[in-house]
C-alpha cells in the first residue's frame, strides 16, 4: 500500500531536461561559429590568397590560420587554469573585471570589422559582378535590413543549425564538380606568384583565423558528454574547398581577377549553370549570415539590459551602412589596411591573462 501512495520528485528529470536544453543551445552556437569561421576564411582565401598567389593557397591557408589556433589554445589553457566556463569569466577571475570589459570591447570591434567586410563583399558582388544598375548604398541598405531581420537572439543559431545539412550537400555538389574539372598541373607552381608576394600576404593575412578565438566563449561541456571537436570540422572543410578551387583553376587565370567581384566569381566560371546558381546563392546567404551574426553578437556584448539589444543592433546596422555613402574603393582600402592588426589586441590581452591565470590556479590549490 505504501508503494501506491509513494511520490517521486521531478528534480532529476528537470535537471536532465535543463542540461539537454543547455547542450542543445551550445550545439546551435557551435554550428553558428563554425559557419562564421568557414565563410569568413573561405571568402578571404578566395578573394585575397587565391587571387594573388594561385596554387599557393593550398599551403598558405594553414599558415595563416596558425596564429588564431595558437590563441585559441592559450585561451583554452587560461580557462582550465581559472576554472571559468568562458574566456570572459577567465578574465574576471584571473585579472580584473576591467580586463573582461576590454576583452568584450575588442571582440565587439572585431565583429563589426568583419561585418563591414561581409557587407562590402555583398555590395561589390552585386554592383560590380552580377547587377550593374543598382547603387552601392541601395544594395547596402537592402542587405543590412535583411540581416537585421535575421538577428534573433536564439533564432539565428537555430536557423544555422537547421541549414547545416543542406549547406553541406550544396558544398559537396560544388566540390565534386570542381574536382572533376581539375588537373594536377594547376597545382604548380607551388610558390604561386613568388616568395616575395607570399611573405607579404602572410604578414597581412595572419588575422585570417581570428574567429577561432570566438570558440573560447562557448560554455564548457558537462561531464559525461562526448568530446567537442570545436572548429576542427570547419577548418578541414575550408582546406578541402580551397584545395578544390586551386585544383580546378590554373594560377595564371587566378591572377587575372583585379576587382573584388571578379575574384569572387572566378571559381564559378567553369561550373554548370545550376551549380553556378547554387554557389552564388550559398555565398550570398553565407555573407548575409556572417553580417547577422556580427551584428547580434556585438550587440549582445554591449552593456545594458537584453531588452535594449534590438535597439543596439539597429544602431550598429546603421553605423555599418554609413561608410557606404562614400567611395567603395576607399572603404575597401581601409578594411584592408586594418586587416593585419585585427588579432594583435586579442593576442596582447590573452598573453596578459596567462600569468594571472597561473597565479589563480596556485591560489586555488589546497
Amino acid at each position: 500500500m505504501n508503494g501506491l501512495f509513494q511520490t517521486r520528485t521531478p528534480v532529476d528529470s528537470s535537471l536532465s531536461e535543463l542540461a539537454q536544453r543547455q547542450e542543445a543551445e551550445r550545439c546551435c552556437q557551435r554550428a553558428e561559429l563554425r559557419l562564421y569561421l568557414l565563410v569568413t576564411a573561405l571568402s578571404q582565401g578566395v578573394t585575397v590568397l587565391f587571387a594573388q598567389t594561385g596554387a599557393a593557397v593550398t599551403w598558405m591557408t594553414p599558415l595563416c590560420l596558425l596564429p588564431g589556433l595558437a590563441l585559441l589554445g592559450l585561451a583554452a589553457l587560461c580557462k582550465r587554469l581559472t576554472g571559468a566556463p568562458t574566456l570572459t569569466e577567465a578574465f574576471r577571475a584571473g585579472l580584473h573585471p576591467l580586463a573582461a570589459g576590454l576583452w568584450r570591447g575588442y571582440v565587439a570591434l572585431a565583429l563589426l570589422w568583419q561585418g563591414e567586410a561581409a557587407l562590402t563583399e555583398v555590395v561589390c558582388l552585386f554592383t560590380e559582378g552580377v547587377v550593374m544598375n543598382i547603387s552601392p548604398l541601395g544594395m547596402a541598405a537592402v542587405t543590412v535590413a535583411t540581416a537585421l531581420c535575421c538577428c534573433q537572439r536564439k533564432g539565428l543559431p537555430r536557423c544555422v543549425w537547421l541549414l547545416r545539412y543542406p549547406l553541406l550537400g550544396m558544398l559537396a555538389l560544388l566540390f565534386f564538380e570542381l574536382v572533376s574539372n581539375g588537373h594536377w598541373d594547376y597545382l604548380l607552381p607551388l610558390t604561386g606568384a613568388g616568395d616575395a608576394v607570399n611573405r607579404a600576404l602572410f604578414l597581412d593575412m595572419t588575422a585570417m583565423g581570428w574567429p577561432l578565438v570566438l570558440f573560447a566563449e562557448l560554455p564548457a561541456r558537462a561531464q559525461g558528454q562526448r568530446r567537442d571537436t570545436g572548429p576542427l570540422p570547419a577548418v578541414l572543410l575550408l582546406l578541402v574547398l580551397l584545395g578544390a578551387v586551386a585544383f580546378s583553376l590554373p594560377t595564371e587565370l587566378a591572377l587575372t581577377g583585379k576587382k573584388l567581384a571578379d575574384a569572387m566569381l572566378l571559381p564559378m566560371v567553369f561550373l554548370t549553370p545550376v551549380n553556378r546558381l547554387l554557389a552564388l546563392t550559398g555565398w550570398v546567404l553565407g555573407l548575409l549570415l556572417v553580417l547577422a551574426v556580427s551584428l547580434r553578437r556585438s550587440a549582445a556584448l554591449a552593456p545594458g539590459k537584453p531588452v535594449r539589444e534590438a535597439l543596439i543592433c539597429l544602431a550598429l546596422g546603421v553605423a555599418l551602412l554609413l561608410p557606404h555613402l562614400w567611395d567603395e574603393q576607399r572603404l575597401r582600402g581601409l578594411l584592408k589596411l586594418a586587416q593585419p592588426y585585427v588579432l594583435l589586441p586579442g593576442a596582447a590581452l590573452i598573453l596578459c591573462l596567462l600569468p594571472g591565470a597561473m597565479l589563480r590556479k596556485r591560489r586555488r590549490k589546497p
